[in-house]
């Protein structure tokens, strides 16, 4: 954890720059973005919001659509207030 606060310290002094750090464990270069998180997180400079939607998770197909749509990768996140 501290190693990931002195780099998130580091990374994000004038914005996310998403530099590649070695990790730790086997030095690898690796962005925060990256590393596998226990739950699905991730860094981003653009949301797509939708609030009380009442559609669940999305699905394959859907997630498909919307990468089509938008011409890149995504990475769903969900945020429960």
């Amino acid at each position: 954890m501290e190693w990931w606060q002195q780099r998130m310290g580091e990374d994000c002094d004038e914005g996310f720059k998403l530099a590649k750090y070695p990790t730790p464990c086997c030095q690898a270069a690796h962005t925060l973005h990256e590393l596998a998180y226990d739950w699905p997180q991730g860094f981003g400079r653009y949301a797509l919001p939708a609030m009380n939607a009442n559609i669940g998770e999305l699905s394959e197909k859907q997630r498909q659509d919307m990468e089509r749509i938008l011409g890149t990768r995504l990475r769903i996140i969900y945020q429960h207030l």
